[in-house]
């Protein structure tokens, strides 16, 4: 019998700024190493301005299965919203 994989959700936004990418590369291979599965939930801007495309913009975080989901690691700082960041965990 199997033993189930791990699974990590990281969520974050603006994945594709170099130290992010760097950040990312390097935990998914930390993971990868332990057996553990990520999954990235990532909005291409932050949350700094409360504008309308903010909905938009989080929505993909809804996206999240936590049942599926072991671990959920949170970058506030990327997000730059504390009340979208707050909704996560």
């Amino acid at each position: 019998m199997s033993e189930k994989r791990k699974v990590l959700g990281i969520c974050l936004a603006k994945l594709q700024d170099r130290i992010r990418t760097e950040y990312l590369n390097a935990i998914n291979k930390a993971a990868a190493i332990e057996g553990w599965k990520i999954v990235v939930y990532n909005s291409f801007r932050d949350f700094r301005k409360n504008d309308l495309s903010l909905k938009g913009s989080k929505s993909i975080y809804k996206s999240i299965n936590y049942e599926e989901v072991d671990v959920i690691a949170v970058f506030p700082e990327s997000i730059n919203n504390s009340k979208v960041s707050d909704s996560l965990i």
